[in-house]
């Protein structure tokens, strides 16, 4: 017997709390007994990446989420991925998909009490010197993921209006750049929104390649006008709705 739609809401924002509790004791236990201990970031990336993995089978799993990320290429090498970022578990799908994935992270996430060594360890500072941390490691094949929008999108639709910092890294380092648009089937986890709400239904998460630009197709009298040209092309192709 199907149970009535106000129960289900209830359960499924419980689940949704418990899943995240579980994640948070999760990183904790990842800060305090295992990452310190491992001198090699690759291999802390991989058990990161791990976690990740576990964390959404168990989205799946209690029924919350149904994942598709069948339009992913796989792997991928000193590539500069962008996407639209519409909820919190965004990043998550790329760091459980590429263990060789780096991103940003805000100064107020290396605080968190949960994530904050991992984030420390693994990410990189969303600030000014990311122009000089991220080069060499594009060149040694990390790849690399940006939110151009800096924080989730807005609750009401659309974009923020897109920063010029990645455009300015692919051009500066002629880095090419895979762009994605996450979509989800209902809003949630966006910002502001709570955690209990997850509606009655599972929600559909899809992530969506669309093809590789490079930077050298992208045409301007100097790297200011073409990092603006680069940045209003990704806002354009990540804000279209996908068919």
């Amino acid at each position: 017997m199907s149970l009535p739609p106000k129960v289900r809401a209830h359960l499924r924002g419980f689940t949704a709390c418990a899943l995240f509790v579980l994640f948070n004791a999760g990183g904790l236990a990842l800060s305090g007994l295992v990452l310190p201990f491992l001198w090699s970031k690759r291999c802390c990336r991989r058990i990161v990446s791990l976690l990740w993995t576990l964390f959404l089978l168990l989205g799946s799993w209690t029924r919350l989420f149904r994942f598709d990320f069948s339009a992913m290429p796989k792997p991928l090498r000193g590539t500069l991925i962008v996407a639209n970022h519409p909820s919190l578990i965004d990043v998550l799908f790329f760091l459980s998909r590429y263990p060789n994935i780096l991103s940003l992270a805000r100064h107020g996430l290396r605080r968190n009490p949960f994530l904050g060594f991992v984030v420390s360890r693994l990410l990189l500072p969303d600030d000014a010197t990311l122009l000089d941390i991220a080069p060499p490691l594009l060149a040694k094949g990390h790849n690399l993921l940006i939110f151009p929008e800096g924080t989730r999108s807005p609750q009401s639709g659309g974009l923020h209006p897109f920063r010029r910092g990645a455009a300015q890294l692919a051009l500066r380092t002629n880095t090419p750049i895979l762009p994605v648009r996450i979509t989800f089937s209902r809003r949630v986890l966006a910002k502001g929104q709570s955690l209990l709400d997850m509606g009655t239904e599972r929600i559909d998460c899809r992530l969506t390649s669309l093809p590789l630009i490079h930077p050298a197709d992208i045409p301007g009298p100097s790297l200011h006008a073409r990092a603006n040209t680069l940045t209003h092309h990704l806002e354009k192709l990540l804000g279209a709705r996908s068919n």
